[in-house]
């Protein structure tokens, strides 16, 4: 149990119900690969970093998978950034640190 306890799980749900339009950014091609045992965390923040801030919708994809993260992803000032895994039972984020895997600072929609 006291493994359970330092280990954050979070969990990316799939929006497959509903059909977003936008441009779409893989984390993949920021360094991110699931089932690797490495860390993603700097991969992911760059992904987030690089999204467009003109307003419009940026997708940024998770392929199915566990994604090793060691410390909190920021995500400040932006807007109309939609998150999005394969499903409850294909995405994974793994948290390997107490504390709040993302943080969010001043952002809409």
């Amino acid at each position: 149990m006291k493994f359970c306890r330092h280990i954050f799980v979070f969990i990316i749900l799939s929006l497959s119900f509903e059909t977003i339009e936008g441009k779409t950014i893989f984390v993949s091609d920021y360094g991110a690969y699931p089932d690797d045992d490495i860390d993603d965390t700097s991969a992911i923040q760059s992904a987030i970093d690089d999204t467009v801030e003109d307003g419009s919708i940026t997708i940024m994809d998770f392929g199915p998978g566990t994604y090793d993260i060691n410390s909190t992803i920021g995500i400040t000032q932006k807007s109309n950034l939609v998150i999005k895994g394969q499903g409850v039972s294909e995405t994974l984020l793994l948290g390997h640190f107490e504390g709040v895997m993302l943080f969010l600072r001043g952002c809409q929609n």
